[in-house]
C-alpha cells in the first residue's frame, strides 16, 4: 500500500515538474514572455500537488486540503486566463462579416482587478475562512 502510494507520488510529481520545465523551455525559446504568468501557475500546481502528496504521508488533513484547494484554484485560474485569451478571438470572428472587422478590446485594470480579487479570494478560502471577506472578494 505505502510503497505504491510513494512511487505514485514520485512517478506523479516527475511528470508536473517535466511538464513544466518543457512548456517553460518552449516560452523561453519562442520568447513569449508573456505566458509567464501561465508557467507560475504551473510551478504552484506542483507546489499544491506536492502539498498533497506530503499531507498525505504525514497524516495532516489541513496539509492535503491546502494542496488540493490550491490545485482546485489554479485550475480554475488556468481556465480563466485561457478563456480570457480565446473567447474575444472567437466573437471577432463569429461578428464579424460582410468584410466588416470587429474588434474586441480587453480591459487592462479588468484583467489586472480579476486577477486580484481572485487571488484574494483563494487566498482567504485557504488559510482565513472569513464569510464576509469571502463575500466581498467573490463579487470582485
Amino acid at each position: 500500500g505505502a510503497g505504491l502510494l510513494l512511487l505514485a507520488a514520485i512517478f506523479d510529481m516527475l511528470f508536473v515538474a517535466s511538464m513544466a520545465w518543457v512548456v517553460f523551455r518552449a516560452v523561453l525559446q519562442v520568447k513569449q514572455y508573456k505566458q509567464m504568468g501561465i508557467l507560475a501557475k504551473l510551478a504552484l500546481l506542483t507546489l499544491g500537488n506536492g502539498l498533497c502528496y506530503w499531507g498525505i504521508f504525514a497524516n495532516d488533513m489541513t496539509v492535503t486540503k491546502i494542496g488540493v484547494y490550491l490545485g482546485f484554484y489554479l485550475i480554475i485560474g488556468l481556465v480563466l486566463t485561457i478563456g480570457r485569451r480565446v473567447v474575444p478571438f472567437f466573437i471577432e470572428r463569429g461578428l464579424a462579416h460582410d468584410g466588416i472587422d470587429v474588434k474586441v478590446r480587453n480591459s487592462k485594470w479588468q484583467d489586472v482587478l480579476s486577477l486580484v480579487f481572485f487571488l484574494t479570494f483563494f487566498i482567504i478560502d485557504l488559510f482565513y475562512p472569513n464569510k464576509y471577506l469571502l463575500t466581498i472578494t467573490a463579487l470582485g
